[in-house]
């Protein structure tokens, strides 16, 4: 399982490329933007666009939900394909069986989607700390702005990473590869701007907020296993009905 894990990393990771730049061009567009409407802010200087940790979370909130669709688009194509429709019978003759397989590209494209997401956001919030520190326009201290992107940064990761499995549970539910993209634009619209918030809470609230999404990420992912085991019975196979 472990080299099998390895092999799907290695190969799916050429398609998470897209995914990454796109999440550091849309993430260093919107600390620009929302920084320069910072700057010509005047009507309340406590405002989130006056603070640099406020400004850190406005831009992660519309990273995640670029990350988050173009997540469930990848996903579409990589994994959920191969489990829907006719498409599932021919990985009844992959060796090692249809469970293992998915097991491992489940394990693999997640890994990919932290590791697309999380870094950008830590790496660029952080650089985006010293610019400002550069230019003397700072409202928080080094420790605690480094405390919450890391945080923020995690929390961001294991979001995306349960909408896009959610709306993949539902593709599979729903035997379709446009219902899950559907699904993760309703979500983003409703729980993305949760991620802004984050900006004025304690951290470890947002430390209890990420280990609860956490949690929701593997009961997904045991959701989605599941339903592939239940699909391994041969009872439930077009071969078992004689189709």
């Amino acid at each position: 399982m472990k080299e099998q894990i390895i092999c799907e990393f290695t190969t799916h990771g050429r398609h998470f490329r897209g995914i990454m730049w796109t999440n550091i061009l849309v993430n260093l567009s919107a600390l620009i933007f929302f920084s320069l409407v910072g700057h010509f802010e005047s009507s309340d200087q406590n405002s989130i666009l006056t603070d640099s940790a406020g400004i850190m979370t406005l831009a992660s909130t519309l990273t995640v939900a670029v990350a988050a669709i173009y997540g469930v688009v990848i996903l579409n194509r990589l994994l959920l394909k191969d489990y829907i429709g006719n498409a599932r019978e021919m990985i009844f003759l992959f060796p090692g069986g249809r469970f293992e397989i998915f097991l491992s590209k489940v394990i693999s494209l997640s890994i990919h989607c932290l590791l697309s997401l999380v870094p950008v956001l830590l790496l660029e919030n952080l650089i985006f700390y010293f610019v400002r520190l550069s230019l003397g326009v700072l409202s928080i201290g080094l420790f605690v702005y480094v405390l919450k992107a890391i945080f923020v940064a995690m929390f961001a990761g294991f979001f995306v990473l349960s909408v896009v499995l959610a709306s993949i549970l539902v593709g599979q539910m729903t035997q379709s590869i446009n219902v899950p993209i559907i699904v993760s634009i309703i979500i983003v619209s409703i729980m993305g701007n949760f991620v802004a918030y984050l900006y004025q809470l304690n951290n470890l609230i947002i430390v209890l907020l990420t280990l609860c999404v956490a949690v929701l990420v593997c009961l997904t992912i045991s959701i989605l296993i599941d339903r592939v085991k239940k699909d391994d019975l041969i009872e439930n196979t077009p071969i078992k009905n004689g189709k």
